[in-house]
Formats: C-alpha cells, structure tokens, sequence
C-alpha cells in the first residue's frame, strides 16, 4: 500500500480577520535552531525562520488560513518522498487562501490564477533550521503582468506576512528574493476549443493517463460569486506525482512551492478560453535545480499531452465491409437498458493509507471518508491513528474521483463509493487480512452500511455523523438543480472547492433502499453523533437506531463539531470504537513467546522509517521519531521515553518516602525538557570543552505540607534509581547474536 498524504480540505469560517495584525506568538515547545546565515535567496521567495518544526509551523499556517479563509490542500512532500521509496527532510506545502484577497487581482489580470490561492511551504534545511516561505505579492504581479503597486495587490501582501509571522514567531523575513522577469518565458498560454471547465476536464484526464493525480481543482470565480463579486469563469487544478517530483526537491527543497504544478483555464471578456500553465524549466531556473532533466523531461512531456489530448474519436458501429467485400462481424455488445446510474463502469485506481500498529494487530478495520473529502482530513486522520494505538490495522481510501484516486467525480455517484469499499477490503483481505470493523464518517457512514453485506468478514459497523439516507447531501446542489437538470451536469461549490456533479449521482442517491439496509443489518451497529451537528443534524442518527433495532448502540459526542476538528474529540471517537469493538475483532494478538522476565525487546516493524515495537515480559509499548526528523509521529521519541523513565522513577520515589512518613503528598507532577548546551557555560560541569546534556526537572507537589516536608522530598527526588544511574558511569555491553 502506498503511504501518503496530499489533499486536506475542510469547511471553514469566513473570512473577517484576513487582512488583521497577527496575533504575538506563544513560546515554543523548544528553541530552534539560529537562522542559517546562508538563508534561501530564491527570487520572489519570502523566507522566514520558524521557532517551530515542521509540523508545528504548517499547523500554525492552516489555522491561520481558517482563520481568513480556507485551507484548499496540504501536500506533504517528505510523505508522499518516502510513499515512493524516497527519502527527502521534511517539506509540507499548504495553499489556500480567501477571495478578498485573490479576486481583486484577477479582476486585473485573469492569468493570475496561475499563483492563487497563496502558497506556504515549510520545509527543515540541512542545518536542521526550519524556514517558512511564500511568494511576494511582487513576484505574482511580475509573472501576472500587473504592476508591482496595484492596490490589487494589498490585501495578498498584508495577509501573507501576517500568517507567515504568527506561524513562525518570526518578526518578518530572514530573507526576500527580488521578483524579476514577467509572464514571457515563464508562462506556456494558449488559446482552447472549448469551455473552461472542459478544459480542466481534460487536463484532468490528460493527466491521468499518465500517472500524474490531481491535487485540487479551484473554481475562482465561485469563489468570487461567494462575495458578491462577478468573475468570468476561471478555474485551475493542481496535479503532480511524487516519483516525478521529489527527484526536483531532492536537488533543492524550495521546489516545492511550485509542486505540484498548477494549469489554469479562464475565459477572457471576448469569450474566448484561454488555458496556461508556469514553464517547468523557469522553476527549475529559479530554484537553482540542477541534475533532475529526467524528472523535468517527464513534466514538459505529460504537459504537451495534456494540451493535446482530445476526446478518443469513437469508432463506426454496425457491419461493414472490409477488404475483397467481405462482410466484418459486428462487435458492438449488446445495449444496457439499465438506468445509466446502475450501469457497471470501469474501475478507477484508488489511493490507499494502511495505518499498522507496534505489535501484530488485534484486526482490521475499513474507515471511509465524508462527502467530497479525502483519507486525509484531519479528523479522520486522528481517528486512525487513535484506532492504531489501540492495536487496530487501519486502512483508510480516497473515494473515486477525490484525493489522491484515479477518476472523476463527476462519474461517481454512492454505489461507487459503495464498491470501492469492497474492492479496498478485496485488497486488504488478500494482502494482510480481512476487515472485521468497518468505520464511516458522515456519507461514508452510509457507504459502509451499503457495503456491509458484501464484506462478509466485517463483524461490526461504526457510524460517525452519518446521514440516514446518502440523498442528504442533495440539498447542497440545489441552487444548481436547474442547471443540473439541463445539461447533464454543473459545477457546484462545496467547502470553497469546485466539483462537477451529474444527474446520475442525484438519481443513484435517490433510488438507494437505506432504510431497508439499516434494517437488515446482521451485525452491532455503532452510531456515534453530535448533538449539535449542523451540517448531518442528531436526528438522522435516531432514525438509524430506530430503523436498526436492537443492534445498535448511540453515543452522544456532546460538544464535538461535524468534522471533529478538535484533536480531543477525534481521540473520544478512535477510544469509543476501540472499546466497543474489542470483541468483534478477529482476535487477541498472536501468541507468542516474549521477552524474559528482566529483559526489554525493542524491534523495528515496518511500518515507518523508524517506528519500533517495544516489549517487556508483561507490557508493549512504541517509539518513533517526530515527521521533522524523518519519522511518522506515531509514538515518543528516544528522548521522550528517557525523561518519563526519569520522571516516573522520580514521583515513585517521593510517593514511596511520603507513605513511609505519613506525610499528606496529594499528587506529585514532574515536567522535564533536555537540550545540549556549550561546556563552558555550565557552571557545575566537570567538562570545560564541547557539549554537555541538560536535563531540566520541574517538581509540583500537591499536598498538605510543610516548608520542611517539601524540602525533604525534593532532596529524595535525587536519590532516584535512574536519577543516580543517569549521573554515575555506566558501562554498555553489545553482544552479537
């Protein structure tokens, strides 16, 4: 299975607080690094030094972008790098953005699509610094055509230096390319045959035929409607494939704020569709990329195809004579009179995230997205994870058409989505075991109830904010019912995102039997929901019970929203499933024989870089590193896992002492941080040369004492086993077996 991350997108809040003064950033989990003096000079390239990791920092751009408007992907390079067998450091990209601030730029010059939304990549440099770039407001007026002080511009500028600096801590930026050229010699611009969203559409499909998936696709001028502003249709999708990109940030990480590439369709006041995408080799150009023609090649020839890609001439049907007269057999197979939402389509290649636990797992579990999301969102991403720490193998897909899935989704309609949750568990079953949980969240809680009854393995059904019938979500497509009607199809904007949707959809949703599934359902069904759902509101969960009898079980998820954005709640749902799923699992783990008594086993397991399975006689536990340094995140780090041992051998031993005396020690708390500092600035150090190991002890005491009773066992804190073993010498013997 691939291990990836590319899309996440999320309904977000409006947009008050854009172009606001950011708020003063709260100290770190840690210091970073000192900016490298050498820090990234790329033209029109904002660069700051962030305090933060990686992680962190992107996180910080996300909320920030919530904040003023959306969030339209986050494309984790170093993940998809090691999907493919790749090792690259760190580099996550985040584009998103509002229409105040991109509208009025288009408005001047359509062919800015090209750069909006904004761009955030976050990446750790060699030095272990950790920058935050984005474009300059003058490098997209340069590449656009606009003049460097359109007032156009204003908005983008103040909005990105406000996320940059509230997500880094940083003041302002370490360094600022100067933005040279304009859109000739960086820009490839054509004119198309067609409407703008065909145009896509074949970009769309261009691509797919050559391995290269999208990544998004904006719809800017719905954007612009969303604020009252008219915009002639404009649209742009972003496509990329790691094994043809990461070779281009593997030769410079900075890359990575023009990956995946991005092709945009509009059409200009005389109506004419103009299609363009930024010239592969002027990225190549500014970001110093040398030694990647191959992957450069790839590019330049998938985006040839792409602007001559047509739809396949079909072929005459009927008998017709060949050469000498003679009569050819007619092939054409017999016409399907079903329904076309009921006719069988090929299949789409679907993107996949399998999620395995330290140890061997207790069983399977199928977890399916919501409507027009991905594997990725966020919520559903904490749920697979908690369900992992929990000893449960999760595998989670991109629906037909989404994320990172081959297809349209313009051509999927539920019973797709249905069957691409058996042809996922088809796989799993073959590869590692079948699902004996299946999970869904909002439409994908209906979808697993639809597939229940063809996984037969699957022995217990969990729904999360599910609707009761999958045509709950036609009431977002109502303003373009008519249009629907038709023509066959529109285009409708969901979450601030552009999805073409058909008849055949409206009609599959609509002529599902739910009820009766739900009732037939032969096995415990879990119905999770908020009460103050507002976009599946709880009463759908009570017809599910109700239709469902007495195999089902409802919990309330009080104070969580629809998408359990809140890493608590997401937490809440992956403990509830685990807890109520234990005995339906396929069973306890594998017996077999472990450590001596006396004796830890620490072995690595796979399923990361770095992950480690670690077992005592009696217990099992992880380590990891942090996705900063290379690893998933999935557990402590080495450091970690040696301040707890000091930190619980401490409050053992003061709990111990305060017994012994009587003493009324209510709760000891320890907080420990480590970090390295110069010899010769410590002043109790042996040491006068290099580097030495400080670890900081914070001690709480939470109890009726006295000034004396709290000395005496601050004193006993000392005296701790790993505390005298840490400071006396000790010998390591490695033996091989």
């Amino acid at each position: 299975m691939r291990r990836r991350t590319l899309l996440l997108a999320a309904r977000l809040p409006a947009l008050a607080a854009y172009g606001a003064a950011p708020e003063p950033a709260p100290p770190g989990p840690a210091p970073a690094p000192q900016p490298s003096p050498a820090a990234p000079d790329v033209p029109g390239l904002a660069v700051y030094a962030s305090r933060y990791d990686v992680a962190e920092t992107s996180s910080r751009v996300q909320d920030g972008l919530r904040v003023a408007g959306m969030v339209t992907a986050v494309v984790d390079h170093a993940a998809n790098a090691a999907g493919v067998g790749e090792q690259l450091r760190a580099t996550v990209l985040v584009i998103g953005g509002a229409p105040p601030a991109g509208t009025p730029i288009m408005l001047e010059a359509q062919r800015a699509a090209v750069e909006l939304p904004q761009k955030f990549l976050s990446w750790q440099a060699e030095d272990e610094t950790v920058y935050l770039a984005h474009n300059t407001a003058e490098y997209v007026a340069a590449r656009t055509g606009l003049p460097a002080d359109s007032p156009a511009l204003a908005l983008l500028r103040t909005a990105s230096l406000g996320i940059a600096t509230q997500a880094t801590g940083a003041a302002g930026p370490v360094a600022t390319g100067a933005a040279t050229g304009g859109p000739d010699g960086y820009l490839v611009e054509r004119t198309a045959d067609t409407s703008v969203t065909e145009a896509i559409a074949r970009y769309e499909r261009a691509f797919a035929d050559r391995g290269l998936a999208p990544v998004a696709t904006v719809d800017h001028a719905t954007g612009a409607a969303a604020i009252g502003v008219s915009l002639r249709p404009t649209q742009v999708i972003l496509v990329g494939n790691p094994r043809v990109g990461t070779p281009l940030l593997q030769a410079a990480q900075t890359i990575g704020i023009d990956l995946p590439v991005r092709f945009a369709a509009w059409e200009d006041a005389t109506g004419a569709v103009h299609v363009a995408h930024p010239d592969i080799r002027a990225f190549a150009q500014r970001h110093g990329v040398t030694g990647a023609d191959d992957a450069i090649g790839m590019i330049e020839a998938a985006t040839r195809g792409a602007h001559r890609h047509r739809h396949r001439s079909r072929r005459l049907r009927g008998n017709h004579h060949g050469a000498g007269g003679v009569p050819r057999l007619n092939r054409r197979r017999p016409r399907d009179t079903r329904p076309p939402h009921r006719r069988r389509r090929r299949c789409a290649p679907l993107a996949a995230r399998l999620d395995l636990p330290a140890g061997p797992p207790l069983g399977f579990a199928l977890l399916a997205h919501c409507f027009t999301c991905s594997k990725d969102q966020i919520g559903l991403a904490r749920i697979a994870r908690g369900l992992t720490a929990r000893g449960v193998g999760v595998l989670r897909i991109d629906f037909t058409g989404l994320g990172e899935s081959g297809g349209s989704f313009a051509e999927s309609t539920f019973t797709v989505n249905a069957d691409d949750l058996v042809r996922a568990a088809d796989r799993l079953r073959a590869e590692y075991g079948a699902p004996s949980l299946l999970v869904g969240h909002s439409f994908g809680g209906a979808a697993v109830i639809a597939a229940a009854d063809r996984i037969p393995e699957a022995r217990a059904v969990a729904t999360i904010g599910a609707p009761f019938s999958p045509d709950h979500v036609t009431h977002l497509f109502d303003a373009a019912r008519d249009d629907i009607d038709t023509d066959g199809a529109a285009a409708v904007c969901i979450a601030g995102r552009s999805f073409r949707v058909g008849r055949d959809f409206l009609a599959d949703v609509a002529d599902q039997p739910q009820r009766a599934r739900i009732a037939a359902l032969d096995r415990p069904l879990l119905v999770l929901h908020a009460p103050d759902d507002d976009i599946v509101d709880a009463g759908n969960a009570r017809r599910i019970v109700d239709a469902a009898g007495p195999v089902a079980s409802f919990v309330a998820l009080d104070g969580a929203d629809h998408l359990l954005t809140r890493a608590a709640d997401a937490d809440r749902v992956a403990a509830l499933v685990a807890a109520w799923a234990g005995p339906y699992l396929d069973g306890a783990k594998a017996a077999e024989p472990g450590p001596e008594p006396g004796t830890v086993e620490v072995t690595e397991t796979g399923a990361g870089r770095f992950t480690q399975r670690i077992r005592t006689a009696e217990h099992e536990w992880a380590a990891d590193e942090p996705t900063s340094a290379g690893g998933t995140g999935s557990a402590p780090d080495p450091y970690q896992l040696l301040l707890s041992a000091l930190g619980a051998c401490t409050t053992m031993t003061m709990r111990m002492y305060a017994e012994r005396k009587g003493w009324n020690l209510r709760r000891s708390t320890i907080t420990l941080t480590h970090d390295r500092l110069h010899a010769a600035d410590c002043v109790t150090c042996e040491t006068d040369t290099g580097q030495v190991d400080r670890i900081v002890r914070e001690i709480h005491l939470d109890g009726d004492l006295d000034d004396t009773q709290r000395a005496k066992l601050l004193a006993i804190a000392e005296r701790c086993p790993v505390h005298r073993t840490l400071h006396s010498e000790t010998l390591i013997e490695t033996d091989p077996v």
